[in-house]
């Protein structure tokens, strides 16, 4: 364990952390609520401390990721893997409350968010376990637990594959099926739709229908969508 500390933002130019544009404050909620960002004088009465999660970019192999890091108590870290098409802010909540108690991180993968497009065009899940290895070495995390949404599940499988010693923990929520079990007419309709002009049409409409009945997080989802760059929704 570092007796400094993690690395903070800002830190170092180059592979490191670039200083970062703004702060964040977040606060957890008990009932789940989202909470507002940058107003920690919001009055709730379930309110639980507040914890300000920094934002900076560090340098992945394919691209600029924009990532959010949170807390430096002693558990054991967490990094949270957001889904396909999605963004790390729908972590907010979730990470600020993790953080009253370990180091909690999340980011953009890459052509996600603000996150930079991939140089190399490639969004595949082993592509996207290269930047959790970027986000994961330049913080100095040695060792931490994986918490990942839907297709973010199948990257921290893959970046799990290749360093279970690093990797300690794995939460999944609503993993991805294996795709080799749709049927190939179905996939390559699939395939052939995201890959359209309407790509974003197509997701939208794929999302909305599972994004449930709460209204703010159904516009919270698509807009996510509308965030992502359109060869990455093929992934």
């Amino acid at each position: 364990t570092n007796a400094q500390g993690p690395p903070r933002i800002p830190a170092t130019s180059g592979d490191g952390l670039i200083a970062p544009t703004f702060c964040l404050a977040a606060e957890a909620s008990r009932n789940g609520a989202r909470a507002p960002l940058g107003n920690p004088a919001a009055s709730a009465p379930d309110r639980v401390r507040m914890a300000v999660i920094e934002r900076g970019d560090i340098q992945g192999r394919q691209g600029t990721l924009n990532v959010y890091a949170a807390g430096d108590g002693p558990g054991l870290p967490v990094l949270l893997l957001h889904a396909d098409s999605g963004c790390a802010a729908q972590w907010r909540e979730v990470q600020a409350a993790l953080a009253q108690e370990r180091r909690v991180v999340s980011f953009d993968f890459r052509g996600h968010g603000a996150s930079q497009p991939a140089t190399n065009d490639d969004y595949s899940y082993a592509g996207r376990a290269e930047d959790l290895a970027s986000v994961a070495d330049t913080l100095e995390l040695e060792h931490f637990a994986l918490v990942a949404h839907s297709g973010g599940a199948a990257v921290a499988l893959e970046y799990a594959r290749q360093q279970p010693e690093r990797a300690l923990g794995l939460l999944l929520l609503d993993p991805p099926s294996d795709p080799r079990a749709l049927p190939r007419s179905i996939k390559d309709r699939m395939l052939k739709d995201l890959a359209g002009p309407d790509s974003l049409h197509v997701q939208h409409t794929f999302y909305a229908s599972m994004a449930g009945k709460d209204a703010a997080v159904r516009e919270r989802v698509l807009e996510d969508c509308a965030r992502v760059t359109a060869r990455a929704r093929l992934g």
